[in-house]
């Protein structure tokens, strides 16, 4: 028995002493992964690369984002002429892609590079390289895509797609990110006309199964990068946290790093961008409202800003003359004002009753009195014609109140 306790115990010291090695094995192993993974993150670098040939208001809120969290970003094309067609109303843009092969050539070789390609007119940032960085590490792929719930520009492609349980389907090329050989090769895989279509040329790439394979190329399904707008509106809020407001996607639980206003939601976009990133808080409240502004105190009439109001009125408004009233009494300088007014509603009720006397309400009144005196002459006449002279003044009397009522009820409308 004791020999059997002493076994036992040799054992059970032995077992505990491996368990223990194979606990200290295991942590080594995960400190060493761990401090591989971030000396291969801090070896690699981000640019953000853009297109856009014209410096539009859409265009300096993209690259104000940018500055904000101190991105490295190249804009190609700035001043060119655009040939890649109108893309708001018709697919177009292979000239982006070829502008783009004509300017990465020089990083085609830099394994170490990230390169992250966004349009830029409805962009905005929301994060800076380190999340970047770490949530395109977490795909475990060398090019991502955004993704949208439209196949498009052709729909007939879509049973193609492979399918996917959560998320969106379909790619869209308005934001991708991928290491810079990799995304040189995309581009160099084959060629396209000016007039060509960007997005239907990588959805071809992606429907590659070959090219797909060979280098793990996948689609941001749940927005952890790309928030594509259009479609996915109310799969968004604005949430606020101090000094920091940020975009979260509420389907997906998930936190991406750029806003992208694609289709029909630019102007979600436009009210987006004036909460994100940062752009109001719960601390500060506004903090670009005060940006850009100036003092008009000792300054001539001449030199105040030229101001244009526009005022739309697509519906019956009460008070409306005493709206514009309100707006002739406004403190500024009426020379620098110019004053547009849109009304899509009848005339006569932005005009004093005398002046839609001589309008539509005095039509609505001839018609009323002709037809009471049509009714009077039938009425007479028959009466006449019976005989009847107390029948005959009755008629006359009920006419004319009809007439009346007539005339008093179109003047109340």
């Amino acid at each position: 028995n004791e020999l059997r306790s002493a076994s036992t115990f040799r054992c059970l010291r032995m077992n505990v002493l491996s368990s223990s090695n194979r606990f200290l094995v295991l942590t080594a192993f995960m400190l060493f992964s761990m401090t591989v993974s971030l000396i291969e993150a801090g070896d690699m670098r981000l640019l953000v690369v853009t297109v856009a040939t014209d410096d539009t208001d859409g265009y300096v809120r993209f690259m104000k984002s940018i500055e904000q969290f101190g991105l490295d970003v190249k804009v190609i094309g700035l001043g060119e002429e655009w040939r890649g067609g109108d893309v708001s109303r018709y697919a177009g843009g292979g000239h982006k892609i070829n502008m783009l092969v004509r300017d990465l050539t020089p990083y085609k070789d830099d394994k170490d590079l990230v390169i992250m390609f966004t349009d830029s007119y409805d962009v905005v940032f929301l994060a800076g390289q380190e999340t970047i960085l770490t949530k395109f590490k977490d795909f475990d792929s060398q090019l991502v895509f955004s993704a949208e719930g439209f196949c498009w520009p052709d729909r007939s492609l879509a049973d193609q797609y492979p399918r996917v349980l959560l998320g969106k389907r379909y790619l869209c090329s308005g934001g991708y990110i991928g290491y810079a050989p990799v995304i040189y090769e995309s581009l160099m895989t084959s060629k396209i006309e000016d007039l060509g279509d960007d997005q239907l040329f990588f959805t071809k790439l992606y429907l590659n199964k070959e090219f797909r394979e060979k280098h793990n190329m996948k689609l941001d399904h749940r927005s952890h990068l790309f928030q594509n707008l259009n479609g996915a509106e109310e799969d968004i809020e604005v949430r606020y946290d101090g000094s920091r407001s940020w975009i979260e996607n509420i389907v997906y639980g998930t936190e991406p790093v750029m806003i992208h206003g694609n289709g029909p939601s630019k102007l979600r976009l436009n009210q987006l961008g004036s909460y994100v990133p940062s752009q109001w808080t719960a601390d500060k409240g506004c903090i670009t409202c005060d940006e850009n502004s100036f003092q008009l105190d000792g300054k001539a009439e001449a030199e105040f800003p030229e101001v244009l109001l526009a005022v739309f009125s697509v519906s019956p408004s009460p008070f409306f003359r005493r709206f514009l009233e309100r707006v002739a009494e406004l403190n500024y300088p009426k020379s620098r004002i110019s004053l547009r007014v849109y009304v899509l509603v009848c005339a006569c009720i932005t005009l004093s009753q005398k002046e839609c006397m001589s309008n539509n309400v005095c039509l609505y009144e001839y018609v009323c009195v002709c037809v009471c005196v049509c009714m009077l002459v039938c009425m007479s006449t028959c009466a006449c014609a019976c005989g009847c002279v107390h029948a005959y003044v009755n008629l006359c009397v009920c006419s004319c109140v009809c007439t009346l009522v007539c005339v008093i009820g179109v003047q109340y409308y």
